[in-house]
């Protein structure tokens, strides 16, 4: 029967349970962390693979003059050396005064060569710096 005021409608309630298992994990006996990272240190260089310091002249100093060789199509260090001294000394040198000449002209312009370890790979149009010669011999 119907009451006045009274709401006589069917309710339905649906009520959700909901559970959670706590996650548990486990260590196994033998750990997979990895060793701690290694730092390897370089050694240090030799004394003669350590470029040498430049150290500017003072201002009003002299500038010493350096003279040069423009390498031209044919080149090579020995005819270079050989005719440098010629020009020098008016006469042209004999193959023992060319050679130390040559080694000279070589150890002057290591780090101008294409390749350090090849003194025979020069180009045309390259710069050499021509150290000084020993005075004409007697």
């Amino acid at each position: 029967a119907d009451q006045p005021g009274v709401d006589t409608t069917p309710t339905t309630t649906t009520t959700t349970l909901t559970t959670t298992t706590p996650l548990t994990t486990t260590t196994p006996a033998t750990s997979a962390v990895p060793p701690p990272p290694t730092t390897t240190v370089a050694p240090l260089p030799s004394p003669a693979a350590v470029p040498p310091i430049l150290v500017a002249e003072p201002p009003g100093a002299p500038t010493p003059e350096v003279d040069t060789w423009e390498v031209r199509p044919g080149d090579h260090l020995w005819a270079i050396a050989s005719e440098t001294l010629t020009d020098l000394w008016g006469r042209p040198p004999t193959e023992r005064q060319t050679a130390r000449y040559w080694r000279d002209l070589i150890a002057a312009n290591r780090d101008r060569l294409v390749d350090p370890a090849n003194a025979d790979l020069i180009y045309p149009g390259q710069v050499l710096v021509l150290p000084a010669a020993p005075g004409a011999p007697d």
